[in-house]
């Protein structure tokens, strides 16, 4: 720039020449003037451009990360604008050159000013604690859109309301904390529908809190009142920490509200870890559908949530695919959960519960009205799950259906207001790693069990069942630990003291314990299928079944005995082949489980007692008539039951097998002055008078071993002989110590001393055996 300005004075200074020198100094006097109005112009610009570039720099130094798109983007192109008009400075050779710049400059400065009152951008605090302060700010609000700040609010009774409101819907960004306190007597509500992002937020007032367009927070405290009605922070997608002011961090509970929006979050605290319990009045709105246990990067993490309040839950995006996570729900009429598989626990007021993969259910409610469940082994466990999850259901009297399917370790339905149960059935298979459970719903009319597969089945006084078919199949019992039962299958089935039930069908095999009794209406008791055609395989694999069919109401109507040889005419029941199969007449339709109770009978192991409960009539071979037996439990007890009721009586055979025989060598010393007799195994092999006495062994031995005697003892089971010269030939006395240092000998002489702390040993043609004392006492030898 000075350059050009030299080159304009020295071409006034060439000018000068023969002129008029009067003429000539006042033009160059001119010229000069409006040079220095050039220089200052330029000046000017220079230092206009350098107070917008200290504008827009300190701008964005101080927003930062919290200033909108559109006010970033302008004030980077004002920066590269401000940038190419500072490089113009230096070539500007004319007063039109600077004028030029100079309007340029004007040109930005306009735009940053319409950039700021679009962004309405302050630097500072906004504090309001009285009417005056509330003035003030209220007056300045039309910069105040974004607060490079803090803002503090405290409204006392004595502040104009409405100012307060339209003081709040200038702000919508505070780089710093955000806090709003109404004081004892101010009730209006405030609405925050404006404000889109602060670094914290904490909010204290009656009525609800609606935050429609908050985005971005890092803790957001409410203060709960009863006249919190609405929570709303639809809009909010990112937050470290939610709470219901003294609650704690993840407490967000307020149990008046009817609508909690947390629409668009989708995730909890800074990595979707932790622990989050929302609570609102029962009946009321819970939205978290865009809620997820992941990380921005889609990595799973594991979430504890609470629900308590909404009539509905639905959680899509819940996996539950972190060990430790869960989800506790109460005063929750409708869950339904689809591919979350972390724990699970159903609190009060849970009406309607469906899940297709339950790994771990825990119910402390009883409020259940529908139930349908799908269990699964945990996908996520760190020891692989063999077990699945347990499914208890109990007391819950306005539970009407249930539904199970999948794999659970058990099955437990009691006390409930069930009239349809449902295991396995509609080609829904379950698997019950252990037995299945039925017992005290007066209600059930319906059990469908054809997919399941368990260790046994217990149904016992449900009131209103009538009808039941048991067509499980029965597999080995599965230990917590998830280790099979290396027993083998041994199926139970127990029916006990069902009240109306009239008709049991079985069709399961490999039952080594069948319990029906108490079931007072009971006439019809039939096998079929696998357990009616054959027993192999009918009783379990331990091979000790265990069969009690009585005090139910199963009748003979006719009994007729026509062979001699069976003085039970029942037992025709058990034994294939007889006639009197044929000659008992009945409904019952005990006589379909002859080849089960055929090989409950051939176990020696077995225990029976199977009864008719009536005989109306029985006709022994002879012709005469016998009526009206019954079985009683007096009877029973007394054993005067009546054999022709009898259908299969066995008592398990417990007697002692003994041990396995053991081949034993006894030998006696016979003295040649003694006569003696030998009996063996209770054998008399040498009576009375016995082998006499003799000098001479071989006479001796002769007499025993003869024709007669040896075959005694073959009958005895046992073999015989002598050895001549079986008489001492030396022996030796032992006595007591007679000397505390004599501790050994190990010479063979006789009447030597042995005391309490010696040794003795004596071998004979190489075989040793060693003594050691154990007690002496005076001179007697030990």
């Amino acid at each position: 720039m000075k350059k050009g300005l030299f080159s304009i004075l020295a071409g006034a200074l060439l000018v000068v020449g023969c002129q008029n020198y009067d003429d000539q100094f006042s033009n160059i006097e001119s010229q000069i003037t409006a040079l220095a109005s050039q220089v200052a112009g330029l000046s000017q610009v220079q230092s206009d451009l350098t107070s917008l570039a200290g504008t827009v720099n300190a701008l964005q130094a101080n927003i930062g990360d919290t200033v909108d798109a559109a006010l970033a983007d302008g004030l980077a192109d004002i920066d590269t604008a401000v940038a190419s008009l500072e490089a113009a400075t230096e070539s500007a050779a004319s007063s039109e050159d600077v004028a030029a710049i100079a309007d340029a400059v004007a040109g930005q400065q306009e735009d940053l000013d319409a950039i700021l009152q679009a962004s309405q951008f302050f630097t500072g605090n906004v504090i309001v604690t009285n009417a005056a302060t509330l003035e003030t700010y209220h007056n300045a609000r039309a910069g105040f859109k974004i607060i490079n700040g803090n803002v503090q609010i405290d409204a006392s009774s004595d502040m104009d309301l409405v100012k307060v409101q339209e003081l709040v819907d200038a702000i919508s960004q505070a780089t710093g904390s955000y806090q709003y306190t109404a004081g004892a007597g101010v009730t209006t509500e405030i609405y925050f529908n404006k404000l889109t992002s602060t670094a914290s937020l904490t909010i204290d007032q009656q009525g609800g809190y609606e935050l429609k367009t908050l985005a971005n927070a890092t803790v957001v405290s409410l203060d709960y009142h009863a006249t919190t009605d609405i929570v709303h922070l639809g809009a909010l997608k990112s937050v470290i920490s939610l709470e219901s002011t003294g609650d704690g961090a993840g407490t967000f509970h307020f149990k008046n509200a009817t609508e909690m929006h947390l629409t668009s979050l989708p995730r909890y605290g800074a990595t979707g870890a932790g622990t989050l319990s929302l609570k609102v009045a029962e009946g009321a709105v819970i939205d978290i559908t865009a809620l997820t246990d992941s990380n921005a990067s889609l990595v799973k993490q594991a979430l504890k949530l609470t629900i308590d309040g909404p009539t509905s839950v639905t959680v899509p995006g819940l996996t539950g695919n972190k060990t430790g996570s869960s989800l506790t729900l109460a005063n929750v009429a409708t869950v339904n959960l689809t591919d979350y598989d972390g724990a699970v626990t159903i609190g009060k007021e849970v009406l309607s519960f469906t899940s297709n993969g339950v790994v771990d259910l825990t119910i402390t409610g009883d409020d259940l009205q529908s139930f349908d469940v799908t269990g699964i082994l945990d996908p996520n466990a760190a020891t692989a799950d063999k077990v699945g999850p347990t499914i208890s259901l109990l007391k819950h009297g306005r539970l009407a259906s249930i539904k199970i399917a999948g794999t659970v370790y058990s099955a437990t339905i009691s006390d409930t207001g069930a009239t349809t149960i449902d295991l396995g059935g509609d080609a829904d298979a379950l698997v019950v790693q252990n037995g299945i459970t039925i017992v005290d719903n007066d209600d059930i009319t319906s059990v469908d069990m054809t997919g399941s597969t368990a260790s046994g089945v217990t149904f016992s006084r449900n009131e209103n069942l009538e009808s039941l078919t048991i067509d499980a199949t029965f597999a080995a019992g599965v230990s917590s630990a998830g280790v099979v039962a290396t027993t083998g299958i041994n199926g139970t089935v127990s029916i006990v003291g069902n009240e109306d039930l009239a008709t049991v069908e079985i069709s399961s095999t490999k039952i080594e314990s069948l319990t029906i009794t108490g079931n007072e209406d009971l006439a019809s008791l039939s096998a079929s299928g696998a357990l009616a055609a054959t027993a192999t395989a009918a009783i379990g694999a331990t091979g000790k079944a265990s069969v009690n069919i009585y005090n139910n109401s199963l009748t003979a109507t006719a009994l007729v005995d026509t062979v001699d040889t069976v003085t039970t005419p029942a037992a025709a029941v058990v034994n294939g082949g007889v006639s009197d199969i044929g000659n008992i007449t009945t409904v019952s339709g005990l006589g379909t489980f002859k080849a089960y109770f055929t090989a409950v009978d051939a176990d020696a192991d077995s225990t029976a007692g199977v009864y008719f409960d009536t005989v109306d009539q029985f006709t022994s071979e002879a012709g005469a008539n016998t009526t009206g037996l019954t079985w009683t439990q007096a009877a029973a007890t007394a054993g005067t039951l009546p054999d022709q009721i009898k259908v299969l009586v066995l008592t398990a055979n417990t007697a002692d097998l003994g041990d396995a025989a053991v081949v034993e060598k006894r030998s006696f010393l016979v003295a040649d002055t003694q006569r003696f007799e030998l009996y063996a195994n209770g054998t008399a092999i040498e009576v009375s008078p016995g082998i006499a006495p003799s000098a001479n062994q071989t006479i001796v031995s002769n007499s025993l071993l003869t024709v007669a005697n040896l075959a005694s003892a073959a009958a005895a089971g046992i073999s015989i002989t002598t050895t001549e010269n079986a008489r001492p030939i030396a022996y030796f006395a032992i006595n007591t110590n007679s000397s505390a240092m004599e501790n050994s000998a190990t010479v063979a002489a006789a009447g030597f001393t042995f005391g309490l702390t010696d040794t003795f040993t004596i071998s004979i043609d190489g075989l040793a055996a060693t003594i050691t004392s154990t007690a002496t006492s005076g001179a007697t030898n030990s």
